[in-house]
């Protein structure tokens, strides 16, 4: 009589063969989506803060018309010196249409307390990829070390031939930290003015009141003269009273940097 052969079964169900070919795919599987993730844009791993995003004017710069970014900041404190890093990343929506065909790659700029001579840039290493569900090309850089009250901003690029666009100023003191925690300093607010002023102008016009006090009898700080806001809180229009505290009255352009000034002692 013929024997009939019996399949050697494991204790799942599976032949020892079927079994390691299971655990093959499996393992296969598990690798195709470590290295899918591992491929995948990390960009926004830290807690980045939107600061703004910013339009080439089509008017000006003909070659990228309505090329649109998003700017990302966040900051990490130093134990010892209590200074900030600046991380920050730059995300350009429209990076393979404009950008790429155009065979030029802007750099990310940097500026502080609204002066150019303080402009940095910090390449072109563009990377796709997405962060906080916004998808395109980004830049990724990290600043060196600057003084809490340090006013900052961002523009896809800054030179005198290709015209810059900042992101609205902010004191890096009040960006978010990029590990998630909380960084206690004194907050203040800042902004800038919308309209040149003379020695003599008592009446100032501003870009934004957001985070400024509702009440009246502030301080104000433009580049270095001191001002009291007396009238106009909660708007974007103040009277104030120029040179206090001994500050020079002096001329201001256009876009110069309004910072709340909170005196230590009065």
């Amino acid at each position: 009589m013929k024997k009939i052969k019996t399949k050697v079964l494991n204790n799942k169900g599976f032949s020892h063969l079927e079994f390691s070919v299971v655990v093959i795919v499996l393992f296969l599987i598990l690798a195709l989506v470590i290295v899918n993730r591992n491929n995948a844009s990390n960009a926004g791993s830290n807690n980045y803060q939107q600061l703004q995003t910013v339009t080439w004017n089509p008017n000006i710069t003909a070659y990228y018309s309505n090329s649109v970014f998003d700017n990302f900041a966040c900051v990490t404190q130093d134990a010892n010196t209590k200074q900030l890093l600046v991380s920050g990343i730059m995300v350009a929506a429209d990076y393979t249409g404009y950008i790429k065909t155009g065979n030029y790659e802007p750099g990310v700029s940097v500026r502080l307390n609204g002066n150019n001579n303080t402009i940095e840039s910090f390449g072109n290493n563009w990377q796709i990829g997405s962060i906080q569900n916004i998808n395109g090309a980004y830049v990724k850089f990290t600043t060196g070390l600057l003084s809490p009250n340090t006013v900052f901003q961002m523009s896809p690029l800054a030179t005198n031939y290709w015209p810059s666009v900042w992101t609205n100023p902010v004191i890096i003191k009040n960006l978010s930290s990029c590990n998630g925690s909380s960084i206690v300093l004194p907050s203040e607010s800042v902004t800038t003015l919308s309209s040149a002023i003379d020695t003599t102008t008592s009446t100032i016009s501003v870009s934004s009141n957001n985070l400024f006090p509702l009440t009246t009898s502030f301080y104000i700080k433009v580049d270095n003269e001191i001002m009291l806001v007396k009238s106009g809180e909660g708007t974007n229009t103040w009277t104030v009273t120029r040179g206090v505290f001994n500050s020079t009255i002096t001329a201001h352009d256009n876009n110069a940097i309004v910072q709340e000034y909170v005196p230590v002692n009065i």
